[in-house]
């Protein structure tokens, strides 16, 4: 807040009123022509995934925003929560692959009237029923290695040939290059599996 402040008032500009609400700051300001006018900067939140496994053996898998919140994703010894797949980032592909939906369908107005109808919780429930049944119980390293570089790629392919959805053109592909891989393990924490080398191009 103090950043926008100062680079508004380097501009000539008089600051009328800077609030945070949530992940953004709206700020309002008079021009040199003596305009009001509003602005909005969005907070970006850098979200990192934290996973591994405890003394005791048991495994737990976090995601962690900053700013924000920590969020358990995985953990051992809680029913329901011990196996799973999770993702962070540009995830609208994996969501329609294995979820069956796009959460930006939320934007449109069938699905607010089905929320305010039949409540947020019961569509969610009825939208679960099209995942994809994936056994992550009994998941070889192998089948997650490939599962898991099968999403990325599936991503980076997508976003090559897409501009976005219809609804919302003109997204911008982040999504591309080697994939590194890499598994933990109870018995010998990090492995890498594949990891680009380094090198200045010719």
């Amino acid at each position: 807040m103090e950043k926008i402040n100062s680079d508004l008032r380097k501009q000539g500009f008089e600051v009328l009123e800077i609030k945070q609400e949530e992940n953004m700051v709206k700020f309002q300001y008079k021009d040199k022509n003596e305009t009001i006018r509003n602005g909005i900067a969005t907070i970006e939140k850098i979200s990192l995934m934290v996973a591994g496994f405890n003394r005791d053996g048991s495994h737990e898998v976090y995601v962690c925003s900053v700013p924000g919140e920590i969020q358990k994703k995985r953990n051992s010894k809680e029913k329901g929560k011990e196996y799973g797949a999770s993702w962070i980032g540009q995830t609208d592909v994996v969501s329609r692959i294995i979820l069956g939906i796009d959460w930006r369908m939320n934007n449109f107005k069938f699905m607010q009237e089905a929320n305010k109808n039949y409540g947020a919780g019961e569509i969610q429930k009825q939208l679960r029923g099209l995942q994809y049944a994936i056994q992550w119980g009994i998941m070889t390293f192998q089948d997650a290695i490939d599962f898991s570089t099968l999403m990325i790629r599936t991503t980076s392919a997508m976003q090559r040939f897409s501009d976005g959805i219809v609804a919302n053109p003109g997204d911008m592909p982040g999504v591309g290059g080697p994939v590194d891989v890499a598994v933990i393990t109870a018995d010998e924490g990090f492995i890498w599996i594949h990891k680009k080398q380094l090198k200045i191009e010719e």
